[in-house]
C-alpha cells in the first residue's frame, strides 16, 4: 500500500509527522510527503531511514509496484 500527503502551507511539521507515524502504524508500506513548492517527495517505509528524491532524479515505488518509475520532472509537471 502506498500513501501520498501533498503538503500545503498550512500543515504543520507536527501534523505531517502525526500522518507518517498513522500510516506506517496502520501498516502502509510506503508513505510519500509530496512538497510541490519545492519539486520534492521524502519517501518513508517502516524501520528505515526516510528517502529523499528531488526533480531531478526519478522516483520508484518499487518493490510496493513494480515497474513504476517517473522522472520527477514529469511527475511534478503533472501535479500542477
Amino acid at each position: 500500500m502506498l500513501a501520498i500527503e501533498i503538503l500545503s502551507s498550512s500543515d504543520t511539521q507536527d501534523e505531517i509527522d502525526e500522518k507518517i507515524d498513522d500510516y506506517l502504524a496502520a501498516g502502509v508500506a510506503l508513505v510519500w510527503i509530496v512538497d510541490a513548492h519545492d519539486q520534492t517527495v521524502t519517501i518513508y517505509r517502516a524501520g528505515m531511514e526516510p528517502e529523499f528524491v528531488n526533480v531531478r532524479q526519478e522516483l520508484t515505488a518499487e518493490p510496493r509496484l513494480p515497474g513504476f518509475r517517473v522522472a520527477g520532472k514529469e511527475f511534478f509537471a503533472r501535479l500542477v
